[in-house]
Parts: structure tokens; sequence; C-alpha cells
């Protein structure tokens, strides 16, 4: 029986969805990114959330995650960030799944396929403006247009680009100055781009260029990066439950490694670990709510348990006192306190601040097969 749950709201991330809409004006279409089963938020539900909600177009990381949203729908336009083998563009093109191009090789096969399977394969020409993942150097976009105009089976629906620093306004604004003198370039040449796009979370927030005709939001649109200009709300919340409580005296050990008590206390030990995605580096750092209080991780988290020092939750009315089988807030907000204070709350954020990581890393690892809740 599973000891801990992920709870995904729904109903907010169609929220969310509707205040980005809201935020950057209806001529902007939203290209929700859903990659890494949505952000571990679970891709077939989010996307078909999201399709209610009135999304037209997703970004996900590969076939795999492309063919999941067709079956959701078949009018929705999917691209595929990441690169697609040769031996699958059949796959590819039966799907109508938009392809990245980042460079020349397998264009001729791509063309030569679409033509097989009576297609016009729509492909995104990707920029590199500073990642050096994927992408075209600037200098030879214009020789990639040529090159793919003489191919009639293949059709540059679209030019973008990645920002690799998108919390920082001066990278930001020289990846942008690069990509839109390549789109200047191009439009000289006289080649048209009917689609453009550049701006992730971050951007969308902060940059004030205005917005090509997409947008990409994947933390913002789980309420992972709002702020006040838009107030998303987080998503998902997870908890786990008490499975044994024991008192430790100082000095005993506690978990793996020897990590000494360094104080008398009472152990709660919870049916989570690092298995389940809660990351071993929040060993001694992170905090739990338990009973309303902030209880802090004592010791080495565990391929499937956490130990916490309960001992203010255990200290406050019989009522409020903790026990085995009692559920205990990992992500998300309390609403269980002896006080009149606002309730407290653990973000996603905390946990990424405790790790050492940043918040995709937390929520991205979640596992596929960990239990979540869906409401809406």
């Amino acid at each position: 029986m599973p000891t801990s749950q992920i709870t995904i709201n729904l109903k907010k991330l169609k929220a969310n969805f509707a205040k980005i809409q809201d935020f950057v004006g209806n001529e902007v279409s939203i290209m929700p990114v859903i990659k890494s089963n949505g952000y571990g938020h679970g891709l077939e539900a989010c996307a078909k959330a999201l399709v209610e909600a009135g999304a037209k177009w997703f970004a996900v990381a590969d076939l795999g995650e492309a063919e999941i949203v067709r079956k959701i729908s078949r009018d929705v336009a999917v691209l595929i960030l990441g690169p697609v083998a040769m031996s699958d563009y059949g796959r590819a093109l039966s799907g109508g799944f938009r392809l990245m191009v980042a460079g020349k090789d397998g264009l001729n096969f791509l063309n030569t396929k679409a033509e097989i399977y009576g297609k016009r394969a729509s492909v995104h020409l990707k920029i590199n403006t500073g990642m050096n993942r994927f992408g075209i150097d600037p200098s030879r976009a214009v020789d990639y247009f040529e090159t793919i105009e003489k191919l009639p089976n293949i059709y540059v629906e679209g030019v973008y680009t990645h920002l690799y620093n998108s919390d920082n306004l001066a990278t930001t604004k020289m990846q942008w100055k690069k990509f839109s003198e390549v789109l200047f370039d191009l439009q000289r040449r006289g080649f048209e781009v009917p689609i453009r796009h550049l701006e992730a979370s971050n951007a969308i927030l902060n940059f004030d260029q205005g917005f090509f005709e997409i947008i990409r939001p994947g933390l913002l649109i789980y309420g992972l990066a709002g702020q006040k200009e838009i107030c998303t709300e987080p998503v998902l919340s997870w908890k786990a439950k008490i499975v044994a409580i024991r008192r430790v005296k100082k000095g005993e050990n506690i978990s793996y490694n020897h990590c000494p008590a360094k104080k008398d206390l009472d152990l709660a030990i919870i049916g989570v670990g690092y298995a389940d995605g809660y990351p071993r580096s929040l060993s001694g750092k992170a905090e739990i709510l338990v009973s309303g209080k902030r209880c802090k991780t004592v010791g080495n988290i565990n391929m499937n348990y956490t130990f916490v020092d309960i001992s203010s939750a255990m200290r406050v009315s019989t009522k409020m006192s903790s026990q085995i089988g009692d559920e205990v807030i990992l992500v998300g907000r309390d609403l269980v306190s002896e006080s009149n204070d606002l309730p407290d709350e653990i973000t996603v954020a905390d946990l990424a601040r405790w790790a050492e990581t940043n918040e995709h890393e937390i929520v991205s690892r979640l596992p596929k097969e960990a239990e979540r809740v869906y409401l809406d």
C-alpha cells in the first residue's frame, strides 16, 4: 500500500493557463511544455486538462510523449523538442508532429519519407543563440532555408531558439538580439517565417520586448514560477504517512552512516525516500509539516524512508500530537494548525533550495509509477 501520494489539482492547472493567456493576449498562442511526464505532474492527465482549457499547441521531449498526446487529441499541434531518429520519421509523419531541425543530416531522407507517406513534414528550425545544445549557427540560417526550399515535402513552419539563462536580463537580451537578427536576415532574403518563439517562463514574466507568435511556459503553467504579474498557483502537493515513531536518546545513531542524535528526540519514520523522488541531498536540511509544525529531517534519507525530528509536534496538545498513520506534508499547504496564523507551506522551491538544485529537477524526478490523485 503506498505510503506517499502526489495530488495534482487540474482545476488550478486550467486556471493557470487562463491567467497566462490573459497576460499575453489572445493573439499569442500558448505552447505548454509537458515533457518529462508533464514536469512530473503526469503527462496524460495534464495534456487532457490543458486541451479542455483551450491549448492548441504542446511541446514534448520525444516521439513517445508526442504519441501519448496524439491519443488525447487529433487536432493539437505537437512540437518534439528533441531529435527524432531517421528510423522513426514514418511514425512522426503519421502522427502529424512538428519536428525540430538543427542540422542538415536527414533532411533529404525526411523529404523522401514524406513523399512516400503522402505528407508534408512541418519543421521548426532551431537557432543556436548560446545554449550550444542543439541548433543552427545564426550565420547559416539563410543557407538552411535555401536548402529546405528545394525540398518540396518539407515546410518550415517555425523558427525558434532556447534561452539558457532566462532569469538574467542581460543574457536574454543578447540572445533575443541574435535571434531577431536572424529573423530580419530571413525576411530581407524573402523567406516567410509564420511562427517564431523564444519566451519560456522567466522571459514571459520579466522580458519586456513583446511576444512572438508562441510562448512556451513550463514552470509557470504548473504554478512554480508565478509572480505578482501572473499569480499562477502550484498545481502539485505531496503527502506521506508516518510508518513508525520511536524515542531516540542523545548520541544514539539515526539511519545509515553513523548519524548520532544531537539531543533526546521523538523520531518519526516517514514512508518516502529517494526511490520515491525525495532526494537524498535533502538529508538534515529539509523541513516537513507535521501536525501543523515544521519538523526537520535528521540522519540520511533512505531509499524508501525519511527520518524526521517530530519533538515539537509531539509537545503540542493531545489532539494535535502525531501518531503512526498520520499524514505529513512534503510539498503543499498545511490546513491543520492550532494558531490563527496563515497556514504554513512547503514549496517545490524550498526543496530545490535545500537540495541545492532547481525546481525542474525536483518535480521531473518524481517517478511515473508514484501514486497520483487528480482533482478536477
